[in-house]
């Protein structure tokens, strides 16, 4: 008998939004290489303790500019801009995916996103037109705790009121992926800076989710 899904959960970062190299960014305001920035804001726990809310966003802004020998003039307004301007929103996602799904069929958001990154998420059309309700997303800085760890996923779980076997969990990594289905719950792999959305329009279709 086939699984009837009751809700979809997507993350945003290289599903509702592809996600573009914010290093690319900044090397503007460095004469360090692209690399050698990136080694400085991803290499050490400072990027994930400001995604888990732990770091506000000016004082994780005064350490990435220290570490990157950042020029005098990258303001906190810049950085912020260019922080959240790596989000870009998926169209197919928006008007050729989401559109399709049956009325029924809940949706929800679940992200390692930091305070920037989610107000720059939030005035994307896509989040706006399907994601309205601030209770559709469970956010790493809101709960200050991050994929894959169980516990971001079971305030979606219970805010659904459903099991994870009832749930369409989307993603474009591996382990968290791999930690929703730890739970009972079905996933779908999609990136899509390298898939095309017919792939996952057809693992939908396959639940009868789609119109």
């Amino acid at each position: 008998m086939q699984t009837q899904l009751k809700a979809i959960v997507f993350d945003i970062g290289n599903v509702l939004a592809c996600r573009l190299d914010v290093c690319e960014r900044l090397v503007e305001y460095s004469d360090l290489s692209v690399e050698n920035i990136r080694q400085r804001v991803f290499g050490g726990n400072l990027y994930s303790m400001h995604n888990i809310g732990h770091i506000a966003s000016e004082d994780f802004f005064v350490k990435i500019a220290y570490a990157m020998r950042a020029k005098k003039s990258l303001s906190y307004e810049k950085f912020k801009k260019i922080w959240g301007s790596v989000l870009v929103q998926n169209e197919d996602m928006d008007f050729l995916l989401l559109p399709r799904i049956k009325k029924n069929v809940k949706l929800f958001v679940i992200s390692n996103a930091d305070k920037i990154r989610w107000e720059k998420a939030k005035s994307l059309s896509v989040m706006q037109r399907y994601f309205p309700d601030p209770d559709q997303a469970a956010l790493s800085f809101h709960h200050n705790i991050a994929k894959p760890d169980e516990r971001l996923y079971q305030v979606i779980l219970q805010r659904a009121g459903i099991g994870p076997s009832e749930i369409l969990y989307v993603d474009d990594n591996k382990k968290h992926i791999e930690a929703f289905e730890s739970l009972g719950g079905l996933c779908a792999e999609y990136n899509c800076q390298k898939d095309e959305i017919d792939s996952l329009a057809d693992i939908m279709d396959g639940f009868n989710i789609l119109s």
